[in-house]
């Protein structure tokens, strides 16, 4: 597949794989450990550790979720968050298929928050980081995707800048350069 022939409707199957009419998620995928377990089959390598990746980000995130409604610290949240994000990127990159296309033009930008009680947050975006900071601040669950930390930390009044560290990256380095920024 040429980039020219490379549509939006391509964009959301370039990670499946036909099979017999059906399109299922490839071999390195958690949804292929499960289709391998289902047909009592033994789960080749790359799905046995996309399951093992999977399984260590979902802990993580019932971890944080759990010790946020238990009222835990500001600190401890903080370094669950931190786990939680790290093992989620984990699994996503190793999700992605390095042979898939990419779609012209789809280009990522690395962004990060510096509050001025000493807290960061990075993130990725396909849009600017001015347009990714309004969505932020707004609170809307559906334009953050669930990442409310920046909302509660603006909704108290701690003061920001907002950091472009890089644009015109693909979706590979962008996730690198924004797990190495995560430290």
């Amino acid at each position: 597949m040429t980039a020219e022939s490379y549509s939006l409707a391509d964009r959301g199957e370039r990670t499946r794989v036909e099979v017999g009419g059906k399109k299922l998620r490839p071999c390195g995928t958690y949804a292929a450990f499960q289709r391998h377990q289902k047909r009592d089959e033994e789960p080749c390598e790359a799905c046995t550790t996309a399951a093992r990746l999977w399984r260590l980000y979902t802990s993580a995130r019932k971890r944080y979720w759990d010790r946020k409604s238990a009222e835990a610290s500001h600190e401890e949240l903080e370094a669950l968050l931190g786990e939680m994000l790290t093992r989620e990127i984990d699994y996503r990159v190793l999700e992605r298929r390095s042979d898939t296309p990419q779609p012209p033009g789809r280009r990522w930008t690395v962004y990060r928050f510096d509050f001025e009680n000493g807290q960061q947050y990075v993130g990725i975006t396909q849009r600017s980081a001015r347009a990714r900071e309004a969505e932020h601040v707004s609170g809307d669950k559906r334009l953050t995707g669930g990442s409310a930390r920046i909302s509660e930390l603006v909704a108290c009044g701690i003061k920001y800048d907002l950091f472009t560290l890089a644009t015109d990256l693909t979706e590979g380095e962008a996730y690198k350069l924004e797990r190495e920024e995560i430290g």
